[in-house]
């Protein structure tokens, strides 16, 4: 999946050959995160940044407005979304936030890692922050 201005195309990796594109109305600001069972990217506009997620064949599964955001980091499952020294869970598969962390300072970079049944977010101080799910 790529971004290209106001869409989002998926392709195929083979062949390069457009499987499906969707118009996003606004500014794709990310390149898309691509995961196991759905395709997520972020737009942002004057008001407000949203999180579209489609699933493979193109359908729109679920869609968020979230205020501005400095970071995105996903893992199968789950997508952390860093907004100054907050970071909210959320559920990829319905778009609903299940956790939320507090950190001392607002990230730069985070990086959302599944191991077993925890998720560990890590930003760039090398704070690891874990939730069992």
């Amino acid at each position: 999946a790529i971004a290209d201005g106001r869409k989002v195309l998926a392709l195929n990796a083979a062949t390069g050959d457009l499987l499906w594109h969707r118009d996003t109305y606004s500014t794709v600001g990310d390149s898309p995160l691509v995961l196991e069972k759905t395709i997520i990217t972020a737009t942002r506009d004057r008001e407000a940044s949203r999180l579209w997620a489609f699933d493979r064949e193109g359908n729109l599964q679920w869609l968020n407005t979230v205020g501005s955001y400095t970071d995105l980091a996903a893992t199968d499952g789950f997508l952390a979304v860093a907004q100054g020294p907050v970071v909210t869970l959320i559920r990829t598969s319905d778009g609903e936030p299940v956790h939320y962390w507090l950190l001392g300072d607002a990230p730069e970079d985070i990086e959302l890692v599944r191991q077993g049944n925890q998720l560990l977010l890590k930003t760039e101080t090398g704070v690891l922050v874990s939730a069992t799910y």
